[in-house]
């Protein structure tokens, strides 16, 4: 059985959410997983897993800080097993062509920068939850919503996700993910 590592960065919890998702088909598809926040993920664990998930939330450009120091810290062990990240945001979700070049920028940027070169890269629509904002965001970000989304009711949240595009990921993962696994048990069996 695979076990996979996915840790998860959030600031208003709907990251978390991806995460969970993407955890439930991958046990569905019979690996076993450990779901973790990014500050809580230790050495022991990354050692412990096949495969690993890494799914950050992005505000302004930027991916959340945890899984940033998160992929610097671990690196090499990203590297040395099948590895996705998956980048949650507004800018995936917002149907203007220069903005779902500015998400890919940010994933691109990112790796870039981390020199993580993961095997599967998913970009996936974010939330407004306007009702976890406090004042000011909650006015920002209906000043920032109202030309792609048309909103202008911030008593309730919105949720832009594609969870069937993020269910065909987290299948499509899990199968390379065993893929792998099942050839290196063959290199490894096999004789020389």
């Amino acid at each position: 059985m695979i076990k996979t590592l996915l840790v998860y960065g959030t600031t208003e919890g709907h990251t978390a959410r991806v995460a969970d998702r993407i955890a439930g088909v991958l046990r569905a598809e019979g690996q076993e997983v450990e779901t973790v926040e990014a500050g809580n993920a230790d050495d022991e664990a990354l050692r412990g897993c096949d495969a690993v998930v890494v799914a950050s939330s992005i505000h302004a450009g930027q991916p959340n800080r945890g899984i940033a120091d998160f992929v610097e810290a671990h690196l090499n062990a990203l590297q040395e097993r099948p590895s996705a990240y998956v980048q949650v945001s507004l800018s995936t979700a917002d149907p203007r062509p220069e903005k779902q070049e500015e998400a890919r920028s940010y994933a691109d940027r990112f790796l870039e920068a981390s020199g993580w070169a993961p095997d599967r890269i998913a970009l996936v629509g974010g939330a407004l939850p306007f009702t976890r904002y406090g004042f000011f965001k909650r006015l920002l970000m209906k000043y920032l919503a109202k030309k792609p989304f048309g909103i202008t009711d911030t008593s309730r949240d919105y949720d832009f996700t594609d969870w069937d595009a993020v269910d065909d990921f987290a299948r499509k993962f899990s199968d390379q993910s065993q893929r792998t696994a099942s050839s290196d048990a063959f290199v490894e069996g096999g004789s020389t």
